[in-house]
């Protein structure tokens, strides 16, 4: 699953190719080279073939001051958590940091926050060199939170980080200061616009030779814009230059008409039909696109499409990922809509069947979702992406969800309640995850058990979520209920069936631990550690950590629980986990461990108070129905040094 997560997001971590008739208009004065020295920079754009592929062109001519991190921002970074993460995966693998360089370790986790940043700052600081990072269509991010935080970075930036930043808007980001401090050099769209030598030349590398008159009027209409004088060149016939131009119009309305009219119609019938059917996806490759089509020479024709700079441009500077302009791709959808109202549904199943089939389970769930096919997001939901719970990719995997969750309240199936439950989960809403569940689990009652398995799972995972939040004693039938499931579920519905299974016992022996069978919970905990490590389930190991702890300060070996807690929280704040409330969240329902309890616990029970520390310990434990609380008699006694170990003795619990 990181395997995958890193390959998908490669695609945004480096600067798209460079069309070969592509030509780069400086900045005035060498505004660019000016900005990227100082602490910021700013570019605001109108779309397409002007900021960003202007700052690939920059990036790739060698003249930064250090190595280029690239990461092309999108809807999916209004999440805290995703934007960081997404922020320090740009940094690691577009090789602009040290293989030893401890901004490696840090994997943000749903609780990124002060004490994190402050990591990725001091890591940053570290640096040994000059890295630049350009953040590409920086307008995406709206989300207050994120903004704030990255804020912050900008507040504190460590000298070795020069950041560019492309928008189509100004961010909302406290800029003014740095504006006044001469840290931060704004280029604007006046700035980038084409002057005539420059329109002229682009025309001429294409074939079309303008004169002084029609370059004039051109750029009258344009405004210089980039984008516009690419639809222009597109549009215009060189035997007829007077006659396209007079069917050419530079308001962004007539724009967005003329990518229908004379864009899409000025290309051949296969081409113009092969942008229709594929619109429906935002990135295409070509086994994509020939899913979609029914044809075999999708990589022959994106590649023509994006060297007749179509609009269509390739993605990571390589030749097997492409993406349409955003306003043509929105245009070509409306037309498909309007003139093959039939064909739109079965096209986005298609494209959600082949990203099912490449194990890319968020955009199978979105194409699924635009086609309205509520029962097909339910089927992804429990047979594909259920795995995503245990990956930082999870805010994504809700944000899918979000529509199906919308649509249970109107019309609840199976899908919609089910995706309605985890985003209550997400939300650690545990009484409406419930509700949901079981309604969910209600309207299945009449379907065959086979067929339902994976359904059953989650149904079950939820449960042991909601026993572990509301009836801690009830989490062991609970963590039974789903081993049982797993034991019975066919290993082709559940791909990740070890992964909920080590879950599933973790679970299971924290429900020992709460109803004082402490020696099998302590057995069952050690056993799903080394499971853990095998698995790569980094946080479920980071709870049986502290669980095992918590066990080693109830048993008095108070040197064996500093030991491990402070192991345990090393790892949190390695990885940037130390802040995060609820940390389970990331790694899979009903992790709840006392992250920093055992580290508190244990170390103020062998340094200072034991029988405070002690009795705040005990009022930890609830007792769960038949278990017989234990407790010392009296003040408990203090550690007795064992000779032959130096190390505390035990303190035995009275009965």
């Amino acid at each position: 699953m990181r395997d995958q997560f890193a390959s998908l997001l490669r695609l945004r971590v480096s600067p798209p190719f460079v069309p070969a008739g592509f030509v780069r208009p400086p900045a005035p004065g060498g505004s660019a080279d000016r900005g990227v020295r100082s602490s910021g920079d700013a570019g605001q754009r109108r779309p397409r073939y002007g900021k960003t592929l202007t700052l690939a062109s920059w990036s790739r001519l060698g003249a930064a001051a250090g190595p280029v991190a690239w990461l092309t921002v999108d809807e999916s970074d209004n999440d805290l958590q995703a934007f960081w993460s997404d922020l320090l995966g740009a940094l690691t693998l577009g090789a602009a940091v040290r293989a030893d360089s401890a901004l490696r370790e840090v994997m943000p986790a749903a609780g990124f926050g002060f004490p994190e940043e402050r990591l990725v700052r001091a890591g940053l600081a570290d640096l040994p060199d000059v890295v630049v990072l350009v953040l590409d269509d920086f307008h995406h991010i709206t989300d207050h939170r994120v903004l704030e935080s990255f804020g912050l970075l900008l507040d504190h930036q460590p000298p070795q980080l020069r950041l560019m930043l492309a928008t189509r808007a100004d961010p909302a980001l406290r800029l003014h200061r740095s504006r006044v401090n001469g840290d931060l050099t704004d280029i604007r769209a006046r700035d980038l616009a084409f002057t005539a030598p420059e329109a002229a030349e682009l025309f001429g590398r294409n074939g079309i030779a303008l004169s002084g008159s029609q370059l004039t009027v051109l750029l009258e209409r344009t405004r210089g814009w980039t984008a516009g004088l690419r639809l222009a060149l597109m549009c215009l016939d060189p035997n007829d230059i007077d006659g396209g131009m007079s069917r050419f119009t530079g308001t962004e309305p007539l724009v967005a008409e003329y990518l229908i009219e004379e864009v899409t119609d000025q290309l051949p019938e296969p081409d113009r039909q092969f942008l229709l059917t594929t619109s429906v996806a935002d990135r295409l490759s070509a086994e994509l696109a020939n899913a979609l089509t029914g044809r075999s020479d999708g990589q022959l024709t994106l590649e023509r499409l994006a060297a007749q700079n179509a609009l269509l441009v390739a993605l990571a500077g390589r030749s097997d990922w492409f993406s349409v302009h955003p306003l043509l791709r929105e245009l070509l959808l409306n037309r498909l809509a309007r003139d093959q109202p039939g064909a739109v549904v079965d096209l986005h199943l298609r494209a959600a069947q082949w990203f099912a089939a490449q194990g890319e389970p968020i955009p199978a769930i979105r194409q699924a979702t635009a086609a309205g096919q509520w029962d097909e997001v339910g089927r992804l939901l429990t047979e594909l992406a259920l795995p995503l719970v245990l990956t930082p990719r999870r805010a994504a995997l809700v944000a899918a969800l979000a529509p199906a969750a919308a649509r249970a309240r109107v019309l609840p199936t199976t899908g919609t309640l089910l995706a309605a439950a985890l985003c209550h989960y997400h939300r650690h809403d545990v009484e409406w995850m419930i509700r949901d569940a079981n309604a969910a689990g209600e309207l299945m009652a009449g379907v065959p058990p086979a067929d339902r398995h994976a359904a059953d799972v989650l149904i079950a995972l939820l449960w042991v979520v909601h026993a572990r939040s509301r009836n801690p004693a009830a989490t062991p039938q609970a963590a039974a209920r789903l081993l049982d499931l797993l034991d019975r579920a066919p290993r082709e519905q559940l791909p990740r069936v070890e992964q909920y299974r080590a879950i599933a016992v973790n679970n299971s022996a924290v429900g020992q631990l709460w109803a004082g069978e402490l020696a099998d919970a302590e057995a069952t905990l050690a056993t799903v550690q080394t499971r853990c490590v095998e698995l790569g389930l980094g946080l479920v190991e980071l709870s049986v950590r502290a669980y095992l702890a918590l066990l080693d300060v109830i048993h008095g070996r108070l040197p064996d629980a500093d030991r491990r807690a402070r192991a345990a929280q090393e790892i949190a704040d390695r990885r940037g986990w130390a802040s995060d409330p609820k940390p389970w969240d990331c790694t899979g329902p009903g992790l709840h461990p006392p992250r920093a309890e055992p580290a508190r616990i244990g170390r103020r029970h062998h340094r200072h108070r034991p029988d405070r520390q002690h009795r705040r310990l005990r009022r930890r434990l609830p007792a769960g129905p038949g278990h017989r609380r234990r407790r010392c008699r009296g003040r408990p006694p203090r550690p007795r040094r064992d000779p032959r170990r130096g190390r505390a003795a035990r303190c035995h619990p009275g009965a």
